[in-house]
């Protein structure tokens, strides 16, 4: 926010209220259309971590970020063709093998 001091407890209120509805909202659930598919109920959530990149990592339950084998938290594709993982490759992974 511009200026020479910070803003106060109800401008910053002003500020947020917007995304605080919205995130409200999908928390319950919000139906959304879905390319090629019927329409959905989606729900999200937001969460705030303030860590640095391997906590947020372990937090997420992903391998680490110099992890060479498994990086994707979804299937088992290695770093050299995560960019070839689909739907049908998602599997339940072992937190054993994230170490």
């Amino acid at each position: 926010m511009p200026g020479p001091t910070e803003p106060t407890t109800a401008q910053l209120n002003n500020a947020l209220e917007p995304d605080v509805k919205e995130m409200k909202q999908l928390k319950c659930g919000v139906k959304m259309e879905i390319h090629g598919q019927e329409p959905d109920i989606v729900y999200a959530d937001c969460i705030c971590a303030n860590c640095d990149t391997p906590a947020a990592h372990k937090f997420n339950g992903s391998a680490g970020h110099t992890h060479d084998f498994h990086p994707c938290p979804y299937c088992n594709a290695n770093v050299l063709n995560i960019i070839q993982c689909t739907e049908s490759d998602t599997v339940d992974k072992e937190d054993f093998k994230l170490l």
